[in-house]
């Protein structure tokens, strides 16, 4: 319906661009074409309230009577780690900070690993969970996904509605244009943050408060690079998966060199 409409003002707005050109109207093209750019924002955006509420009516199915969480320490640097229990499985509520490899703190601010913990690559994330907790493999993620009230989309198998919604925190992403937020509701504690990525020498890091990228392990799956996405603009969660052979680097960007965040599963 939102697609349809915005066809529907772009159709309008170009036989007004017709007829204030014919009429020697002083509102220029240029104008009347940022016009429709405004419309088609607020078209969106109240696409985006609309399915905010909608998930909003939904809560009252998923939220369990109360959050089950614990405190777990690393015994590698004594950090502590608040975790919850959703569904059978127990999930960190915090990114891992474990200094593995070349991990990084976002900016290079220790100040920063402590509230967005550290960013990964594959092959230090595959290493970098405590004894007892490993990385979650794309069956486990499917999981947490399906327990927090996530729909999986009956066409594009990755996409999961409105499981953004439950699993994000309640504060910390950027709001929406036109004011929508882009935090979630934290129904189970799971608390993902937007704690941004690396990108190459040349991006460096980027996205904070923008979107959450959490690494899913590659071990005993058919594709080389799987990952959790999260973004402030949706409500939804994406279960990505790459063989490799696309490159997608819109999406992912250069896979096996780029950093991102990780959230441990108890064995």
């Amino acid at each position: 319906m939102q697609r349809i409409l915005t066809i529907l003002v772009f159709i309008a707005m170009f036989f007004l661009i017709a007829c204030l050109d014919q009429k020697n109207e002083k509102k220029s093209a240029e104008d009347s074409l940022e016009f429709i750019f405004k419309i088609e924002d607020k078209i969106t955006a109240y696409g985006k309230i609309r399915d905010r509420k909608a998930a909003e009516k939904l809560l009252e199915k998923v939220s369990p009577t109360k959050i089950v969480e614990e405190i777990f320490e690393d015994s590698r640097d004594s950090v502590k780690y608040k975790t919850v229990k959703i569904g059978d499985q127990w999930w960190m509520a915090e990114n891992l900070k474990y200094k593995q490899g070349e991990a990084a703190c976002y900016k290079n601010d220790s100040a920063n690993c402590k509230k967005y913990g550290r960013l990964y690559s594959w092959d230090e994330a595959e290493e970098a969970c405590p004894p007892g907790w490993h990385l979650p493999q794309v069956n486990e993620v499917e999981t947490l996904l399906k327990n927090a009230g996530g729909v999986q989309d009956d066409e594009k198998k990755s996409l999961w509605h409105n499981a953004g919604y439950f699993l994000k925190s309640k504060t910390g992403w950027q709001d929406y244009d036109e004011g929508v937020s882009g935090s979630g509701f934290d129904v189970f504690g799971f608390s993902a943050i937007a704690a941004g990525r690396f990108g190459d020498d040349f991006l460096g890091f980027y996205y904070l408060n923008v979107g959450a990228w959490f690494i899913v392990s590659r071990k005993n799956a058919s594709c080389r690079f799987n990952m959790l996405l999260m973004g402030f603009d949706s409500g939804n969660a994406t279960l990505f998966s790459d063989d490799g052979s696309s490159r997608n680097d819109g999406i992912l960007g250069k896979m096996d060199k780029d950093r991102y965040s990780v959230r441990c599963v108890k064995d």
